[in-house]
């Protein structure tokens, strides 16, 4: 929730800084400069969420996992433990989508700095 606050905040005097480029054309930097810091803290807020929560809750999602399977199959406990190492692979290789595709949001997020970075250097 706070990242969405932080967010909005800083496109909020993103835009009156770029209102008032017409005033003085060095607004740009500072519109720029917001942006940046902006996407610092989404590439710093996805490596800390990273780490908070996506990686030290593996065992925990698997047990949401066992009863989604359990569930969407309508089979009992046994039958899972029975074929646990099977549905712990298929668990590992839907986590290993996930992780690259949460790490492809964080590259994505620190591409974007570096692009305001860029910018800021050759206006």
């Amino acid at each position: 929730m706070i990242a969405y606050i932080i967010t909005i905040v800083a496109c909020v005097i993103a835009g009156i800084f770029a209102l008032l480029v017409n005033v003085w054309t060095g607004f740009m930097y500072f519109v720029l400069a917001t942006l940046l810091l902006l996407a610092l803290f989404w590439t710093a807020w996805l490596v800390l969420q990273y780490f908070r929560s996506f990686k030290f809750k593996l065992e925990e999602n698997f047990k949401y996992y066992k009863a989604e399977v359990i569930n969407r199959n309508n089979m009992s406990i046994e039958m899972f433990n029975a074929n646990e190492s099977a549905y712990r692979k298929e668990y590992n290789k839907k986590m290993r989508k996930e992780k690259v595709l949460y790490w492809l949001k964080v590259v994505f997020a620190f591409a974007i700095a570096v692009t305001f970075a860029v910018s800021m250097f050759l206006l």
